[in-house]
């Protein structure tokens, strides 16, 4: 007769068998990784750090050939042969114009950064109006959620769906619940 115990018992095997494939697994992995380091400490560096080690040093010289090449020009030269060049063209450095911005107050700021205001309260009657509306133009059970993104859509601010949907219930008796979460409008009900 086979039992849950004689399951239990072949579950319990199976899973001894899977733990030492798995180990057998794991420890190739580890000698076949032991491999690969000694192979790399044997053959000493590999070729792409022998390229990368001969690119720093043709870069190094490089930037040694570039420094030889700018010449060296003292500070006090320099100065002297901007302030002729400056005397002759007639240089002249404008300072920057600052446009003509009229400063707005703490209070416009704040109006225009604050986002969008919540109604405190809203009428329960017109809410009650646009989700029937809606239940009448579905006219098959419908989600809270659909509800309440429709309610979005048309500015309203649901926070608690279900809790607008109930009062909706209790202010027109046409809209009734058929199951957990789904909502119609009754059209029989007199």
């Amino acid at each position: 007769m086979y039992t849950e115990r004689k399951a239990l018992e072949e579950h319990i095997m199976w899973i001894r068998e899977e733990r030492r494939k798995l180990s057998d697994e794991y420890w190739r992995a580890i000698a076949h990784l032991r491999e690969l380091d000694n192979k790399l400490n044997e053959g000493g560096p590999s070729e792409l750090t022998e390229k990368l080690a001969k690119m720093v040093e043709e870069q190094g010289n490089t930037i040694n050939e570039l420094k030889n090449l700018v010449p060296k020009v003292p500070v006090e030269v320099a100065v002297e042969q901007f302030k002729k060049l400056k005397e002759e063209e007639s240089v002249t450095i404008e300072e920057p114009k600052i446009p003509n911005v009229q400063i707005e107050s703490q209070k416009d700021f704040d109006d225009r950064n604050r986002s969008v205001k919540r109604r405190t309260h809203q009428d329960n009657t017109a809410i009650a109006h646009e989700i029937a509306s809606y239940l009448k133009e579905t006219g098959i059970p419908t989600r809270t959620i659909d509800i309440q993104n429709h309610m979005e859509q048309k500015g309203y601010i649901l926070n608690n769906p279900t809790n607008y949907v109930n009062r909706a219930m209790e202010i027109n008796k046409r809209i009734e619940r058929v199951s957990w979460g789904f909502y119609q409008y009754n059209f029989n009900n007199n």
